[in-house]
């Protein structure tokens, strides 16, 4: 599908939705970060999901902003406008679906370590337990 074919409502739907989402995530690590009283490892664990929520959502954006359609084909490596933007857009095209690739993962494994720390902490009330699981987790 390329970027002709994409309804403008969609456009600015998705755009809204990442705003929204690194608005977040930035508000829950500040939030951390400014009030010491709230501080927890299953509270630093949620940090790291919304760091990762932040690559993820940052990468979906520039891909929504970026006009791939224009300098790169469906190929990848075939120069549709003969200029010298396409490295330039290759590269960015790459990193941006490297980091959309890793901010899914990081925040699937992430939200897994969580709630695999919250059943020890809760079930079996193991202090050990936890301690051990979060440095496997780092």
């Amino acid at each position: 599908m390329n970027d002709e074919t994409v309804p403008i409502w969609v456009k600015t739907v998705t755009a809204v939705v990442c705003i929204l989402s690194i608005l977040g995530a930035v508000a829950i690590i500040l939030t951390y970060a400014l009030v010491k009283d709230i501080r927890s490892k299953a509270r630093e664990l949620i940090v790291n999901i919304s760091v990762m929520d932040i690559i993820y959502s940052t990468a979906n954006f520039v891909g929504l902003m970026l006009p791939y359609h224009e300098h790169l084909s469906a190929s990848d490596t075939v120069v549709v406008n003969s200029s010298s933007l396409h490295d330039t857009y290759l590269r960015i095209c790459r990193a941006q679906a490297f980091c959309a690739a890793y901010g899914t993962i990081g925040s699937v494994l992430w939200t897994l370590g969580l709630a695999v720390y919250l059943y020890y902490r809760i079930v079996s009330r193991d202090a050990t337990i936890c301690k051990r699981l979060v440095k496997v987790l780092y």
